[in-house]
Protein backbone atom coordinates (compact mmCIF):
# COMPACT_ATOMS: atom_id res chain seq x y z
CA UNK A 1 0.00 0.00 0.00
CA UNK A 2 1.09 3.36 -0.72
CA UNK A 3 -0.18 6.84 0.76
CA UNK A 4 -1.50 9.88 -1.06
CA UNK A 5 -2.56 12.58 1.65
CA UNK A 6 -3.73 15.41 0.63
CA UNK A 7 -2.78 19.05 2.30
CA UNK A 8 -6.35 19.52 3.21
CA UNK A 9 -7.35 16.02 5.06
CA UNK A 10 -8.49 18.06 7.76
CA UNK A 11 -11.54 19.23 5.33
CA UNK A 12 -12.51 15.55 3.95
CA UNK A 13 -15.80 14.88 5.43
CA UNK A 14 -15.67 11.02 6.35
CA UNK A 15 -18.94 10.33 7.67
CA UNK A 16 -20.42 10.66 3.97
CA UNK A 17 -18.80 7.14 3.45
CA UNK A 18 -20.08 5.80 6.91
CA UNK A 19 -23.66 4.59 7.39
CA UNK A 20 -25.66 4.38 10.61
CA UNK A 21 -26.29 6.08 13.78
CA UNK A 22 -24.10 9.13 14.53
CA UNK A 23 -21.89 7.52 17.16
CA UNK A 24 -20.86 4.98 14.61
CA UNK A 25 -19.96 7.46 12.36
CA UNK A 26 -17.87 9.25 14.47
CA UNK A 27 -15.86 6.32 15.66
CA UNK A 28 -15.43 5.22 12.09
CA UNK A 29 -14.45 9.10 11.55
CA UNK A 30 -12.04 8.88 14.59
CA UNK A 31 -10.71 5.33 13.07
CA UNK A 32 -9.88 7.37 9.71
CA UNK A 33 -8.23 9.65 11.16
CA UNK A 34 -6.12 7.84 13.85
CA UNK A 35 -4.93 5.10 10.66
CA UNK A 36 -3.68 8.23 9.14
CA UNK A 37 -1.76 9.50 11.56
CA UNK A 38 -0.15 6.12 11.85
CA UNK A 39 0.66 6.30 8.21
CA UNK A 40 1.90 10.22 8.21
CA UNK A 41 5.80 9.96 8.68
CA UNK A 42 7.06 12.74 11.04
CA UNK A 43 8.19 15.62 9.80
CA UNK A 44 10.42 16.71 12.23
CA UNK A 45 13.15 13.71 11.81
CA UNK A 46 11.87 12.56 8.06
CA UNK A 47 15.97 11.41 7.51
CA UNK A 48 15.19 8.46 9.85
CA UNK A 49 12.47 7.25 7.14
CA UNK A 50 14.06 7.61 4.13
CA UNK A 51 15.41 3.79 4.06
CA UNK A 52 11.34 3.11 3.48
CA UNK A 53 10.73 4.41 0.03
CA UNK A 54 7.45 5.90 0.74
CA UNK A 55 6.12 2.77 2.65
CA UNK A 56 5.47 2.91 6.13
CA UNK A 57 5.06 -0.80 7.74
CA UNK A 58 1.62 -1.38 9.82
CA UNK A 59 0.57 -4.35 11.95
CA UNK A 60 -3.21 -4.74 10.39
CA UNK A 61 -3.50 -6.76 13.61
CA UNK A 62 -2.63 -3.65 15.78
CA UNK A 63 -4.78 -1.31 13.99
CA UNK A 64 -7.77 -3.45 14.15
CA UNK A 65 -6.87 -3.61 17.76
CA UNK A 66 -6.83 0.50 18.16
CA UNK A 67 -9.69 0.90 16.23
CA UNK A 68 -12.04 -1.57 17.68
CA UNK A 69 -11.86 -3.88 14.85
CA UNK A 70 -13.24 -1.26 12.11
CA UNK A 71 -9.56 -1.20 10.46
CA UNK A 72 -11.10 -3.31 6.98
CA UNK A 73 -13.91 -0.40 6.67
CA UNK A 74 -12.01 1.82 7.29
CA UNK A 75 -9.50 0.81 4.69
CA UNK A 76 -12.06 1.00 2.21
CA UNK A 77 -13.02 4.58 3.03
CA UNK A 78 -9.26 5.71 2.46
CA UNK A 79 -9.39 3.36 -1.26
CA UNK A 80 -12.29 4.79 -2.26
CA UNK A 81 -11.47 7.12 -5.08
CA UNK A 82 -14.15 9.74 -4.25
CA UNK A 83 -12.73 10.59 -0.58
CA UNK A 84 -10.93 13.43 -2.00
CA UNK A 85 -10.78 15.67 -5.20
CA UNK A 86 -6.72 13.62 -6.21
CA UNK A 87 -8.27 10.72 -5.70
CA UNK A 88 -7.89 7.76 -2.40
CA UNK A 89 -6.08 8.13 -0.02
CA UNK A 90 -4.22 4.63 0.31
CA UNK A 91 -2.95 3.44 -3.44
CA UNK A 92 -2.97 -0.86 -3.32
CA UNK A 93 -0.75 -2.85 -5.13
CA UNK A 94 -2.13 -5.82 -4.25
CA UNK A 95 1.01 -7.19 -3.00
CA UNK A 96 1.41 -9.56 0.40
CA UNK A 97 3.88 -9.43 2.53
CA UNK A 98 3.84 -12.13 5.08
CA UNK A 99 6.32 -10.72 7.46
CA UNK A 100 3.54 -7.67 7.66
Amino acid sequence: MKVNIPMSINQVDFSQYVTGRSQRKKSICDAAYYVLSCITPPIYNSKDYQYLRGFKPLSSKDLNRMTRNRFNEVKTILMDSNVTENGPILLSDNLIYPWC
